[in-house]
C-alpha cells in the first residue's frame, strides 16, 4: 500500500510551482480547516469504507482511497484492498489535486512530462492512470482527495468525472456531520453547565441581595456606620462577581454565533488591549494594581476582534483577582509566523496542581482572590473553548509568591 499511495501521491515537476504559490497563501487556512475536523489519524469506518469500494466499483478500477493532505504527509482514511498508511506531501500528486477546482485527471503517469521524470513510477507496480477529486469543505477550503488508480492508461468521460465530484461530496458531508454532531455535543454540554451555573451562582447571590436588603431595611435593626458600611461592601461584591458573570454568558451566545459565521478582523492590538483595559481600570486601582500595554502600536494581527476581547477580557480580571499592589502587563511576540499574546502579573502565583484545574476544569473550579472575590470558573472554561475553536490553547508559567504569565497564540 505504501507503494500504491506514493503514486497516488507523486510529486510533480516546476510546471505546477504557480498553482502551489496559489495555495500556500491560505495555507494555514486549509490547515486550520482539516484540523478543525478532527479527522486525521481516526480509526476505520464503515461510511467511509464503504465510499471507497462504490467508487472502485462504479469506475472499474483496482484502487480508491480517500485522502487527507496534512502540512508534511498525506494520510489516507480509506482505500480498496489494501492497509491504511500515509506518505510524505512532497511526494504527493494529491499536494497538486487540492491546487485544482475540477477533477485532476493523468491519464498515462509515466508519459505526461509532469511525471515521467520519476524514478518511483519505474520502481513500482505498473500503475498508470490517476483522477482524483478534490475534498472541498462547505467554506471552499481543499482539505484532500477522492482518487481512483488504474494499471493502465486510459480516460473519464465528462458524466464520469461528475459522478467522481459527486462522490467527494458525499464525502466531505459525512466528515462535516461529524462535525456538527461533535459540536452539537459540545454545546449541549456547555448549555447545561451555564444552567447549573445560572441555578447556583446567580440565584443564590441574588437570594442573598434580598436578605441583605430585608436586613437593611428593617428598622428594628440599629446597624451601626461601620456595620453598615460592611454589609454595603458585601452587596458591592456580590453583585460586581453576579454582573460578571452574567457578562461572560451573554458575550458567550453572541460569540458562538460570530466564530461559525465571520471571518477574521485585521485587529490593531495596542488599541484594543487599551479598550479592554479602560472599564477595568476602576477596579485595579482600588487594589493599588498597575495596567501596562506593552504592546507596540500598530500591531496587527487577524482574528476575530470580538474574541480576543472576551480573552483578553477575562484573563486581566483573573490577574487582577489574583493580584495587590503590583503590575499586570500585556505583551505582544511575534515569530515563526504566530503572534504570541501574554498577561503577565506579580500576584499570589499558583502551584502544579492549580495550574492543572485551571486548564483542565470546566467551571467546576475557582478560588477566592486576594480581597475575597468570588467567581464560578465559567470565564476561564469558555476562555478555552474560544480558543480551542481557532486551534489555540492557554499555557501558564507560574511561581507561588512571584506572579502568573498566561499565553496563547494566534497563528497568522
Amino acid at each position: 500500500m505504501r507503494r500504491v499511495t506514493e503514486i497516488c501521491c507523486s510529486i510533480m515537476n516546476p510546471i505546477s510551482t504557480m498553482s502551489l504559490q496559489t495555495l500556500d497563501i491560505s495555507e494555514h487556512e486549509r490547515l486550520r480547516e482539516l484540523y478543525h475536523t478532527e479527522i486525521l489519524d481516526t480509526p476505520s469506518e464503515s461510511d467511509f469504507d464503504d465510499i471507497v469500494r462504490l467508487t472502485a466499483q462504479t469506475f472499474n478500477m483496482p484502487v480508491a482511497l480517500i485522502t487527507f493532505v496534512d502540512s508534511d504527509r498525506v494520510w489516507v482514511k480509506a482505500s480498496v484492498d489494501t492497509p491504511i498508511c500515509e506518505a510524505k506531501r512532497n511526494e504527493a500528486v494529491c499536494h497538486y489535486t487540492i491546487a485544482q477546482e475540477e477533477v485532476l485527471e493523468v491519464p498515462d503517469l509515466r508519459e505526461d512530462t509532469r511525471f515521467r521524470h520519476l524514478s518511483q513510477l519505474q520502481a513500482v507496480s505498473a500503475y498508470r492512470y490517476y483522477a482524483g477529486a478534490p475534498l472541498a469543505t462547505s467554506r471552499g477550503y481543499k482539505i484532500g482527495s477522492l482518487c481512483v488508480l488504474d494499471k493502465k492508461p486510459r480516460h473519464l468521460t465528462h458524466d464520469q468525472k461528475a459522478a467522481l465530484q459527486v462522490l467527494a461530496r458525499h464525502v466531505i458531508s459525512l466528515i462535516e456531520l461529524r462535525v456538527r454532531n461533535r459540536e452539537m455535543a459540545q454545546l449541549s454540554e456547555m448549555q447545561n453547565k451555564i444552567i447549573s451555573i445560572i441555578g447556583h451562582d446567580i440565584r443564590n447571590p441574588l437570594a442573598s441581595f434580598r436578605v441583605m436588603l430585608d436586613l437593611l431595611d428593617d428598622k428594628s435593626k440599629d446597624f451601626d456606620e461601620e456595620e453598615a458600611a460592611e454589609m454595603n461592601d458585601l452587596l458591592r461584591k456580590q453583585m460586581d462577581s453576579t454582573l460578571d458573570l452574567l457578562n461572560n454568558l451573554v458575550q458567550w451566545g453572541k460569540l458562538h454565533v460570530r466564530l461559525n459565521k465571520s471571518a477574521p478582523d485585521s485587529v490593531d492590538m495596542h488599541k484594543l488591549v487599551n479598550r479592554v483595559m479602560r472599564p477595568l481600570e476602576f477596579s485595579v486601582t482600588l487594589k493599588g494594581n498597575k495596567f501596562i500595554n506593552d504592546i507596540p502600536e500598530e500591531t496587527y494581527l487577524l482574528a476575530d476582534e470580538q474574541a480576543l476581547e472576551f480573552v483578553l477580557r477575562n484573563l486581566l480580571t483573573n490577574a487582577n483577582k489574583f493580584t495587590d499592589k503590583g503590575n499586570i502587563t500585556v505583551a505582544h511576540q511575534f515569530a515563526d509566523n504566530q503572534h504570541l499574546l501574554s498577561v503577565r502579573d506579580t500576584g499570589t502565583g499558583m502551584d502544579e496542581q492549580q495550574i492543572k484545574q485551571v486548564l483542565y476544569e470546566n467551571g467546576n473550579y475557582y478560588t477566592i482572590g486576594t480581597n475575597a472575590e468570588k467567581g464560578s470558573g465559567l470565564g476561564l472554561s469558555l476562555v478555552r473553548e474560544f480558543l480551542s475553536k481557532i486551534n489555540s490553547s492557554l499555557a501558564i508559567q507560574s511561581t507561588v509568591g512571584e506572579g502568573t504569565t498566561v499565553s496563547f497564540n494566534i497563528y497568522n
